[in-house]
Parts: C-alpha cells; structure tokens; sequence
C-alpha cells in the first residue's frame, strides 16, 4: 500500500485554536557511542500537515472538547536515509527524544543516542509499517522503561486497536511475582515462585528520516539481562557448571536450520500452516544464541534436558508422576501463561509461534508472553480455550494443575473486571489522536465511516477500546465456564 500523504512537521495537538512554538530546540546530547552523524535538528516544531488522498483537508484537532495528551516523538535518522528495510543486518543510526513542554507549548528535543537497528518479526515484518530493534552500546532507558542495551519497537500494523500488547503486557505483569501488592498474602497452595518478569511498553509516535512514521510502542525485549529475565550466565572465565545456567528457549514453525524438534508431537494438537511438516515442537535456544554462543557440549545439554523434561510431563499419570512434575516444571507460570493465553485467546499457541519457556535453578518455566497483535481479541470470543496445545495436553490431565488453575483465575478475575477496563479507556485518551494520524498514514479505510465522512479524531480509539473491554468481559465468562467444569 503507498503512502497517501507524509506529514511535514513534528506533531502538536490542538486543543483549542493553536500553540507557540519555540524557535530553538534545546538539546542535551549525551556522548556518542558510535561514529554516527547526529540527527540535524528542525529549527519548528509545528502542526502536521496533511494532504489525505480524497480531495479533503482532514481536520487535525480535537472536535469534542477532550484534552489532547501528548505523547513523545522519536526521530530516528539512519546513516544511509533508506529507513527500516532489512531484518539481515544491524545499521547505524541517531535516536532523538522529544517530549512536550506544557509551558513552552512545544516539543523540545532532550536526548539524542547513536544506536544500531535492523528490521525484525515474521508475519509484521511484511506490512507497510515495518517493526524493528534498536541497540545500544551502553545500558539506557527509553520512556522511563528499565535501562538495557536493546528495545523492541512494535509497529502493531495489524492491530487495528494498538492497544492488544499493551493491555495484554499489563495483565501478565499483574500475575508476576513482583507485581503482587503490598500486604497481599502468597496462597498456601502456590506452586512455584512463577514468572520472575513479564515485559512492558510505552507508546511513541516516530518519524523515520524525517517523514513521519506512525505510532509505535516501545517495548522491553525478550533476552536475559539484569532488568530483564535475570538468569544465570556463564562467565568469562565459563568455570559454572552448564547445568547451573539459565535459559531462553523458544517454540516456533518459523524456526530455521539450527532449531530441533522434540518427539510428542502425537500428544500435542499442534495445528495450523506448516505444522504437518514436523514431527516434533520446534524449539530453540534464544537466549544465549543457540548457534552463536553455545558449544556443542551445551546444545547436547539443552536438547537432553527438554527432552527429560517432556518425559516427565508426557509420563503416564499418576501420583509419582505429578510428584516429578512439580519437581521439574514451574506449575505456576504455567498456569498463568495459559490465563493470559485464554484471555487475549492467542491462535499463536495452536501454530506454536512466539512461544518461549525458560530454565533457572534447574526448573522449566512458562513464559514470558509475547506477541499478541495478531490473531488475538478476535471475534470468536466465545470460544473455550484449548487445553489440548503445546505442553498442556499432559498439565490437563492432573486435577491438582486444574486446582492451581482456579485458585490463579480467581486472583487474576478481579483485576480484569475492574483495574483492566479502566487502563483501556485511559489509553484510548493518551493515544486516541496518534492512531487518528497513523490511521490516516497507513489504513485510510480504518478513518472512513460507512457513508465516506471521515471519523471524528478520537472516535476510532473509544470504538476499539470499546471493543477490548467487551471482548473481555466475553472471555471472563468462557473462562468461568471453563474453570467450573474442568477444574473443580
């Protein structure tokens, strides 16, 4: 799909008849790590202008007397000028922040970073948006997110909302260790510490080689890092035991020649495009690097012990057996990860795609969660979810994993009736005038309401967000449904 229009300037939003601007930007540039050219500073902030495809000036304001709320603008500037357009290379570029000044009623420039990116995903990377990773050489942090070295920028081109990973990152946080309240009591029964992290977004509008590029968010990425997965890594010296390391494995059909299958294929009903042609899951090591930073030592390792692990899951059940279970799997994280898998109801978990479990302290876990733009929230919300995918075919077959289930859901419940739907409509306000723009940049058809007029500036964020909240009191129901019968 070409472009229909590019927007000329830095957004500001308009809540009533204008903004002054400053005529100089004040920038604090912290010391490049790269021989990087710094990003050339506009010497305007000033209003988008737009030229739509229909013969049409397309309002740009607020119609209807919501405060606008201003969201950061990153402009990332690469060396070349030809924007994200390979997943095969890291390329260099410069990273400048701009935040708004309420009393300067302009965007002011306050970081610029030299910084590496490359394109990245699967099905995304085909879109007109293009999804990428930036990297830094020093440890920093983007929108107050914790400092690492590596972000996700998350186009969400196929989520006509923009809000399903981020709704989606806040329940899983809920269910984290670390997010429980203060006071709060750890029920008795809990099986394991469950997830040690889940990831978190922050939105911000981009402009890419000075054209305008949409609304993204900014996401921590899946890897082991201190603020992140904090695992155990080899050191230097690689005196720790293997057996002692942590880590990341992930489960993909899109996995390419350095993935291995495991062999319960026949127990798991993986299904979908592509499935036919394994005759295992498909796994890998992401984190470290399975063909990179393992030795062959340490690949025999990890397949041994995945394939130690789902001889333990897949035994014929019994006492002895969930007794071995609990000793081997994380029954906790995995309970979780399926509540949050139902929620959203993910198709990704019946393809196995962006699947990821991870080992630490000799434990296997679920999680963390990832990838919920595509095929989630869809409109079969009340469908069951599927208990018979990925390692939940043998989970299934305990009561003890369904009584874990419950006691999870019924933690988990009231957040989604009553903290979740207040998150979404708070959201719809932060982003509701960026998804106009962005609507406009890449889905003119999403800004067209049935007669052709064009949607009133904020009116696609309250529909979605609309939309979220309702599919997920659907799911709440299927949920309960599900829970009562088969985990009494």
């Amino acid at each position: 799909m070409k472009r229909i229009w590019v927007f000329l300037a830095v957004l500001v939003l308009f809540a009533g008849s204008g903004c002054k601007h400053a005529g100089n930007s004040s920038v604090s540039k912290l010391t490049p790590q790269l021989s990087v050219p710094a990003a050339t500073p506009t010497t305007a902030i000033s209003e988008p202008s737009v030229t739509p495809k229909p013969e049409k000036q397309l309002p740009v304001r607020e119609t209807d007397g919501t405060e606008p709320y201003y969201l950061p603008v990153f402009e990332l500037n690469t060396r070349d000028g030809k924007g994200i357009y390979t997943k095969d290379e890291w390329l260099e570029a410069t990273l400048t922040l701009s935040v708004y000044d309420e009393e300067k009623q302009s965007y002011e420039r306050t970081e610029t970073y030299s910084c590496v990116y490359k394109g990245r995903g699967n099905s995304s990377w085909e879109a007109d948006k293009k999804p990428f990773n930036i990297k830094f050489e020093k440890k920093v942090s983007l929108l107050g997110l914790p400092k690492a070295k590596k972000y996700s920028v998350l186009a969400n081109y196929y989520d006509v909302s923009e809000m399903r990973n981020y709704v989606t990152y806040y329940i899983a946080n809920i269910l984290t260790k670390s997010n429980y309240k203060d006071g709060e009591v750890i029920p008795e029964n809990y099986l394991g510490t469950g997830w040690k992290w889940s990831p978190k977004g922050e939105y911000a509008e981009f402009y890419i080689d000075g054209e305008y590029a949409g609304l993204f968010l900014v996401s921590e990425s899946v890897q082991i890092s201190k603020n992140r997965l904090d695992l155990k890594e080899q050191n230097e010296e690689h005196s720790i035991p293997i057996d002692e390391l942590g880590y990341l494995f992930e489960l993909s059909i899109n996995g390419d020649n350095h993935w291995w299958t495991t062999k319960y294929l026949d127990r798991i009903n993986m299904r979908g495009r592509g499935a036919k042609d394994f005759k295992g899951i498909p796994f890998t090591v992401k984190d470290p690097d399975y063909e990179k930073d393992l030795s062959e030592e340490e690949q025999k390792y990890v397949q041994q012990y995945i394939s130690e692990i789902e001889d333990i899951l897949f035994a014929e059940p019994s006492e002895e057996a969930w007794a071995n279970i609990r000793n081997a799997v994380d029954v906790t994280s995995f309970a979780d990860y399926w509540l949050v898998q139902a929620l959203a109801n993910n198709f990704e978990m019946i393809y196995i795609r962006s699947v990821f479990v991870y080992k630490d302290n000799g434990i296997l876990y679920a999680g963390p969660i990832w990838d919920f733009d595509m095929g989630t929230y869809d409109e079969k919300a009340g469908n069951p979810y599927w208990q018979d995918v990925f390692y939940y075919a043998a989970l299934f077959a305990y009561p003890e994993f369904g009584r874990v289930l419950k006691e999870r859901w019924e933690y988990l419940r009231p957040y989604i009736e009553t903290e979740v739907p207040e998150l979404v409509e708070q959201t719809e306000k932060r982003i509701g005038m960026a998804l106009y723009r962005n609507d406009c940049l890449y889905k003119w058809e999403k800004a067209l309401l049935a007669d052709g007029s064009v949607f009133p500036p904020m009116q696609a964020a309250r529909i979605w967000g609309g939309w979220i909240n309702s599919f997920l009191n659907t799911r709440i129901s299927v949920i309960d449904d599900q829970i009562v019968v088969d985990c009494p």
